[in-house]
């Protein structure tokens, strides 16, 4: 029985539902008193006095603040508000909208079968891609708490949202140079913790171990490695010494697929990838040369609809309907400006106007509406400048050079909508911004609109 009753009040909070228990507490949907709807962590009372669960609790909320402070990353859970003054002790994060947890979709639970359907290799290449992104910010892009090294990256621990993008979640026992607490060996979860894990030995490579057996687990609907702690390591131990005969059997004539992951996999983690989304990039030009599509729209999930392995009509994302909108107003705004030119009033001067400037509709709506001073920093709406027919810069196409993500917004840290591989052809939509010698074109490929970088599309 849920330790607050449900329905009812804590603080600025209405609890309206359970949604799970864990090792510090309850996990709560609520709504915050300015409408915002919150996953809210509360610290369980028998807690309350047990330094190491407290301690847990407080990294998590330390690292998800300083990660909303210094910019907020898509693929990581959205840090809004927490109380360790007196309690009841909470940690609210923003709610990811019709999540499903990924074991759920593997069947990868407590006292459920160890194997599953097989996911599509789109939907695989999205979620490794999305997570590698995250992971390496979190080892190499906060300006002060980099290395910090997750340590449980398991199927449990990411969130797929209803339009199909994964959220990285639980950072209780995540290291870091400021880590205060008194560490221990064998810290993580057997089934998805790299060798030296069990040493205390952790490094950044360790996160792409666990991220190589999620991707191995999604693509061929088997768990790779038992959860005994013993017998993990043991099969660990027996892939380093058969050089993964294993991992080449499962992927049967995937063979460029088990390359790649036998490197991520490796026993040394000196020599795994460079990086989680070299590792990630690696993985879907892998599965490309094995005959895979990888460029699937990715499918909404509702609820406890079909996993992405079934056939289902594809929703548009919000990103994509806010650039069609913006494209209608900019096609109206363009349509003025033509008729002005070409029509002048009674015998005046056509009068040249200005470029349009419009401010995207496509922001991230998430970053609005912070319950506390403690916020992340919003993202900056994004303007894009439509260029005059005829003018350098204006329609026509782009040729994609060493392969290049489209993009829901001119900015690397948006989602992507597609890869467009080498030598692609994208039509430009004539808007362009300008960022210091970087220039986004907005291009359509494949029926989707979105953002590439002239370092890697030229016109």
């Amino acid at each position: 029985m849920p330790e607050i009753p449900i329905p009812s009040r804590l603080g600025n909070f209405e609890i309206l539902d359970l949604i799970g228990v864990g090792l510090s507490g309850e996990v709560y949907k609520a709504r915050y008193h300015d409408g915002t709807m919150v996953a809210l962590k509360v610290l369980a009372m028998r807690h309350h006095k047990n330094p190491t669960v407290f301690g847990y609790f407080t990294n998590e909320q330390l690292l998800l603040r300083e990660v909303a402070q210094h910019r907020r990353h898509p693929h990581i859970v959205e840090y809004l508000t927490s109380n360790l003054n007196r309690p009841p002790y909470y940690l609210a994060t923003r709610l990811v909208e019709g999540a499903r947890g990924l074991d759920a979709m593997l069947g990868d639970r407590p006292l459920m079968p160890a194997s599953g359907k097989p996911q599509l290799a789109s939907f695989v290449v999205r979620v490794v891609s999305q997570i590698a992104s995250a992971l390496d910010y979190l080892h190499a892009g906060h300006p002060t708490y980099s290395p910090i090294i997750h340590r449980d990256v398991k199927p449990s621990n990411i969130l797929i949202d209803s339009n199909g993008n994964a959220v990285l979640i639980d950072f209780s026992i995540a290291s870091h140079p400021h880590y205060a607490l008194v560490d221990e060996k064998n810290l993580g979860t057997p089934g998805y913790m790299a060798p030296e894990q069990y040493e205390g030995r952790e490094v950044p490579a360790s996160d792409q171990f666990a991220l190589a057996v999620i991707a191995l687990h999604m693509l061929t609907g088997r768990r790779p490695l038992p959860n005994s702690a013993t017998s993990s390591l043991k099969q660990i131990e027996r892939w380093r010494d058969t050089k993964h005969e294993e991992i080449v059997r499962l992927l049967g004539n995937r063979t460029h697929t088990a390359d790649v992951l036998r490197r991520a996999l490796a026993y040394d983690p000196a020599a795994r990838y460079e990086s989680c989304e070299i590792f990630a990039d690696q993985l879907r030009r892998a599965l490309v040369q094995d005959g895979e599509n990888v460029y699937a729209q990715p499918e909404r999930i509702r609820g406890q609809s079909p996993m992405p392995h079934s056939t289902r009509h594809v929703a548009f994302s919000p990103f994509i309907l806010g650039w069609i909108g913006m494209g209608i107003v900019v096609a109206i705004a363009l349509l003025m400006l033509i008729l002005a030119v070409a029509a002048p009033a009674s015998g005046e001067q056509a009068v040249p106007t200005a470029p349009v400037v419009s401010a995207a509709t496509a922001t991230l709506a998430a970053v609005t509406a912070k319950p506390t001073s403690s916020q992340a920093t919003p993202v900056p709406a994004i303007q894009s400048i439509l260029v005059p027919a005829g003018a350098a810069g204006a329609a026509g196409s782009v040729t994609i050079i060493n392969r290049e993500p489209l993009r829901a917004q001119p900015s690397t840290e948006s989602n992507i909508l597609a890869w467009m591989p080498d030598g692609a052809q994208a039509s430009r939509t004539g808007n362009e911004q300008r960022n210091g010698s970087l220039v986004w074109y907005e291009v359509q490929y494949d029926g989707k609109i979105g953002w590439c970088r002239n370092i890697s599309c030229k016109p």
